[in-house]
């Protein structure tokens, strides 16, 4: 029995075989996980050793051998590069030297080692020290930091050496509260241990620019370059909107555009990807294969070399492929793209047939070989299960008797929804959130999206070579990208656009992708048919194993209180045995560029399948307690909403205030309204500030004096 078993193995292996980048990418996936969740150990070391030289030494079953030494090789190249980064740090590492920092202000001189990132109103610069100056004096140091600089522009570029001033550097935290994302463990992946806020520009000089030559800073002053052409020439949000979808700046985009474009299901547009890499491209290779046909035709033949068109203009558009990708910088999503599309340039360079799955594995492999970290990355995990599901998809799909724009649009419907299923789980568990018409209004804007992208990338590269024309080639674009703006923020304004859900339990997600990988791959698979409908039982098994742990967590039938990490402030959650749902303030910060409420409680209270909320209570109308329950309020709503009768003068609040009387919710001021609220058993009294027919002869003389004192009972 068990010599069938390894023998069915081995046929089964003889078909990874032939496929070798499959076992190295699985190989390689594990090892990341395990690298980041194992430390490096005397006995892990001993452990791989002996593993290396089992599979090194002769099996009879050669398939099933050669396929464990791809797996291993993939699992070592991934996990010691993690695991040998949490232990080699030297020892005047940033990481030591920040016990003895704290709350100190100290000097820094390093040098940009990547662009500046611009968001909103701020810009995030990355420094990799070099000298510090504390309480005992300058002192060499190393690693990285994250700079927060509260200005428009700075004018920085990698290689320039900075000096900052008065500057505290603190440690990267998170905010613990349940299901939170982990932040820190994010920024430790990225190198980065440390992050500051330079909050006036006169505390950050520039010490010197770097001598030699560098691509990235040249890519970088022509990325500049052409922005300040687009914010020149076009009005906003157009700029905003061609800057984000064709170089993948997104500095100039509001949150609330950001907002917009997640809930309609177009916030792919903002990230260069295969989109943006396939359309440059198909330009070039269009471009150069009807120029070269051209030339033989009309040329004499001693004046044209006997090259083919079609090779030749596939290998020249390499050049632009990786120009445009070098410009919007190598992201995860951009070098996946541009791995796939050279790969594709590469086989018709040499006339060989095109394999779409075996290019995306390539890109896989050499993106987790490059950088181990980024499997666990947003836009890794969105770009890959997105063009997965598309390839497999189109794989399965039979031919119909289908021409013209009906076989156009029946191609593009299978697309977006192939892509929206394939990254479904990933979206509920990472925003908590599914944009309900993503596969409609994709399918409807890919015409305008089509006529967009390579518009503005025609625009920029006539800007380039012709500054003056960018009044005349902009102009066309601004009512297309000014379209484009409204219909998301249209679309986003419908209440049912953005379905808030809690975060699927890891097997969920892991039981829908493997139901889908039985549906996509069942005629090609090897094991016969009583296996494949095991293993799609087995799925259904753990989908709905998962879903009814989820459905007995959540029900709780008892009195809890949730007191959430917010930083300066306070939220308070109280569930009833009944199943009311009491919050008291949720926190916030005092200049509104990080929204407490939707990003770091909102979350929490999803995975609590919390709808709406019987009672909202602000304690007072500082920042800190009435930004996040602004927002809150805005996404959950409430029945009644008591604060403490202070005077609403943030725009905020009276948004709040607003909202409640269009949805019907019950205001009530403290000094004049109800004094006690009753759920069963549970009583929850307001003690301060006193009943008064008129909230005017209650006035102290601080708004923390003016709080709510709210008093918590289980009567008998």
């Amino acid at each position: 029995m068990l010599q069938q078993c390894v023998l069915r193995l081995d046929t089964w292996a003889a078909w990874w075989h032939h496929r070798p980048l499959f076992g190295l990418l699985a190989g390689l996936i594990i090892g990341s996980f395990l690298g980041t969740s194992t430390p490096l150990s005397p006995a892990l070391i001993a452990l791989l050793i002996l593993t290396t030289a089992v599979v090194a030494w002769p099996w009879p079953h050669r398939h099933l051998q050669a396929c464990c030494r791809l797996f291993l090789m993939g699992l070592i190249l991934t996990h010691l590069p993690l695991s040998w980064q949490q232990r080699a740090l030297p020892p005047n590492h940033i990481a030591h030297l920040l016990p003895h920092l704290a709350r100190q202000r100290i000097q820094i001189e390093g040098e940009l080692d990547r662009p500046v990132d611009a968001r909103h109103n701020r810009q995030y610069v990355f420094v990799h020290l070099q000298r510090l100056h504390g309480p005992n004096g300058w002192q060499s140091v190393t690693g990285r930091i994250r700079l927060k600089i509260h200005t428009a522009h700075t004018g920085l570029l990698p290689g320039d050496r900075i000096r900052v001033e008065k500057l505290r550097l603190h440690p990267i935290r998170n905010f613990e509260n349940p299901g939170r994302f982990d932040f820190r463990a994010h920024m430790h992946r990225l190198g980065i241990y440390a992050v500051g806020g330079v909050s006036r520009p006169e505390r950050l000089h520039l010490l010197a620019r770097p001598q030699a030559w560098r691509l990235d800073r040249l890519f970088a002053q022509w990325r500049q370059h052409l922005l300040q052409h687009i914010h020149a020439h076009l009005p906003p949000p157009a700029n905003a909107v061609l800057a984000a979808i064709v170089l993948g700046q997104r500095g100039a985009l509001t949150p609330d555009m950001e907002e917009d474009f997640r809930a309609a299901g177009l916030a792919h547009l903002l990230v260069v990807s295969g989109l943006h890499v396939g359309f440059v491209v198909m330009a070039s290779f269009v471009s150069l294969r009807t120029l070269f046909r051209y030339l033989r035709s009309w040329a004499p033949r001693a004046w044209v070399p006997a090259w083919r068109p079609t090779p030749t203009a596939a290998l020249l558009s390499m050049t632009p492929l990786l120009l445009y990708c070098s410009l919007v910088r190598w992201k995860v999503s951009t070098a996946r793209a541009a791995m796939m599309a050279g790969s594709y340039l590469l086989a018709l360079t040499v006339s060989r047939q095109r394999a779409p799955l075996h290019a995306l594995s390539l890109a896989a492999v050499l993106v987790l070989l490059f950088d181990p970290a980024a499997l666990f990355t947003l836009g890794f995990q969105l770009s890959f299960a997105a063009v997965t599901m598309i390839l497999l998809v189109s794989q399965r799909r039979t031919s119909q008797p289908l021409s013209g724009w009906r076989r156009a649009l029946c191609s593009g419907g299978l697309a977006t929804s192939a892509a929206f299923m394939g990254t479904l789980p990933i979206l509920a568990g990472a925003f908590h959130a599914i944009p309900i018409y993503s596969p409609l209004t994709n399918l409807i804007l890919l015409p305008l999206i089509s006529l967009l992208v390579p518009a503005g990338g025609i625009a920029l590269l006539l800007t380039s070579l012709w500054p003056a024309s960018a009044s005349l080639v902009f102009a066309p674009l601004t009512p297309l990208l000014t379209g484009l703006a409204t219909i998301a923020q249209t679309i986003a304004s419908r209440p049912e656009a953005l379905y808030h859900i809690a975060a699927p339990p890891t097997a969920v997600s892991m039981g829908c992708y493997g139901l889908l990988m039985c549906i996509l791959l069942m005629p090609r698979e090897r094991f016969g048919q009583r296996l494949r409908w095991s293993a799609f039982s087995l799925c259904a098994l753990v989908i709905l194993g998962g879903l009814g742990w989820e459905y007995q967590t959540s029900q709780v039938r008892q009195l809890r209180v949730t007191f959430f990490d917010v930083g300066i402030g306070d939220a308070i959650l109280i569930h009833t045995p009944q199943g009311r749902n009491i919050l008291i303030d949720g926190g916030g910060t005092y200049n509104g560029q990080f929204d407490i409420g939707a990003r770091v409680i909102a979350p929490v209270l999803w995975q609590y399948h919390i709808g709406r909320f019987d009672l909202m209570a602000l304690i007072h109308m500082h920042p800190n307690h009435a930004r996040g329950l602004a927002s809150l309020f805005r996404l959950f709503g409430a029945q009644h909403l008591l604060t403490n009768g202070s005077p609403i003068f943030a725009d905020y609040l009276q948004n709040m205030i607003a909202l409640g009387t269009q949805r019907g919710t019950l205001m009530h001021a403290a000094p004049t309204g109800p004094r006690h609220w009753q759920w069963g058993r549970l009583q929850l009294n307001l003690l301060s500030p006193p009943f008064h027919a008129s909230p005017l002869p209650w006035q102290p003389p601080t708004e923390n004096d003016r709080s709510l004192v709210l008093h918590l009972l289980k009567l008998p």
